[in-house]
């Protein structure tokens, strides 16, 4: 996985700002170093100033900023602090890292053996797994600690060059995929999944229709083959079989798509390649019908989420683009357009926890080698 995070230099960091910082008591016996809480939701660069740090309490003015120390759950994290050469955390230093929104993929390594004790449910014997989503599920609050310690802390390593050299081949678009989910019900005993939030019930007693909407951007012209998919699932059935009977439309398309029938009570995915040309630029509609079938008095249609995967150009929305890529090696060279300004710090983020800085002057962003990529730029 390789990313690249950049950031206008001198700017605010707008929607990007951490929680305070807040001091916190140390509780473990081996260490009585200093420590100071940063919670972060969502990924981004961060900027810890001077008056951030002194508002926390943090001693500013007696700290050797060498000594500062970044952690998240156990594992030391690279940073960036402008400024600590002369031994001093001085007004207009700042600390730099990259934060991301909790994954819970050391959660559920550190207890991995607990899946061993989970029961089998329903007819499918569906079991339950300690998964990164399994804690995931509870909070995207991601807690990070800086310490004052009395050795020096781990650093981003030196800049790379990332100038454009003609050589790279520059891709036009990216497929990507946006994912619509909303929690408005809690179903706990469905036993077809670890998330218990769905986002709709629908009551079948006649043919039945309900809208779905998500919002795409970037959408490429051409003649690209898109694909929706999702979740659906229903705790109704009967001794007939099918028991559930639903198909899909989208925007102004008249064309059917994923219809299916399906019986008993279990989790149905649904999906379909269609035209790109029937998608807009904006908001986009998904029509699920369910009709009623033999047997049955009423149905009950639980509907999860769904996605879009399209063709999009490289254009940044809001100074910030996301794409990801999977390429067998090779060079290549990015253009984005719509930032709103020349000048970027960029970061290759292939290991969230030692960012790579990346030198370049050019409008548009270059990566050197790009193998399964995933991109994040953003201006802050």
């Amino acid at each position: 996985r390789q990313a690249v995070f950049n950031y206008q230099a001198g700017t605010s960091l707008r929607s990007k700002a951490p929680s305070p910082l807040a001091p916190a008591p140390d509780t473990r016996e081996a260490d009585t170093a200093a420590r100071y809480r940063i919670v972060v939701d969502h990924p981004g660069l961060y900027r810890l100033t001077y008056s951030d740090l002194q508002a926390a309490g943090l001693p500013v003015d007696q700290v050797d900023p060498r000594n500062l120390q970044l952690t998240n759950q156990g594992r030391e994290v690279a940073i960036l602090v402008n400024g600590e050469m002369d031994g001093k955390f001085n007004p207009g230093d700042e600390i730099l890292f990259y934060g991301e929104a909790f994954h819970g993929d050391v959660m559920a390594a550190l207890y991995a053996s607990e899946d061993d004790n989970w029961l089998s449910y329903n007819s499918n014997s569906w079991q339950a797994q300690l998964t990164p989503a399994y804690f995931e599920r509870y909070t995207e609050d991601n807690v990070y600690w800086l310490w004052v310690q009395d050795t020096r802390g781990l650093r981003m390593p030196a800049p790379v060059t990332g100038k454009p050299d003609g050589r790279g081949a520059v891709p036009k678009v990216f497929t990507d995929t946006v994912r619509a989910e909303q929690s408005h019900r809690y179903w706990s005993f469905h036993f077809t999944s670890q998330d218990p939030w769905i986002w709709d019930d629908l009551l079948v007693t006649v043919t039945t229709s309900r809208t779905y909407t998500t919002t795409l951007t970037g959408l490429a012209p051409g003649n690209y083959v898109a694909q929706f998919m999702g979740e659906m699932l229903s705790s109704y059935y009967s001794s007939e079989n099918p028991d559930h009977h639903t198909w899909f439309t989208l925007n102004d398309s008249a064309q059917v798509y994923s219809e299916a029938f399906w019986d008993g009570p279990v989790r149905q995915t649904f999906g379909a390649q269609i035209p790109q040309a029937i998608l807009h630029e904006g908001v986009n509609e998904l029509y699920l019908n369910a009709g009623l079938e033999y047997g049955m008095l009423a149905d009950r249609i639980t509907f999860d989420w769904f996605s879009v995967s399209y063709a999009r150009l490289f254009q940044a929305v809001g100074d910030q683009l996301t794409f990801e890529r999977d390429e067998s090696g090779g060079i290549w060279e990015y253009h984005i357009s719509n930032f709103s300004s020349p000048d970027f710090l960029v970061f290759d983020i292939t290991n969230p926890l030692v960012p790579q800085p990346v030198h370049y002057k050019a409008r548009s962003l270059f990566l050197p080698l790009i193998t399964q990529n995933r991109a994040v730029l953003s201006t802050l």
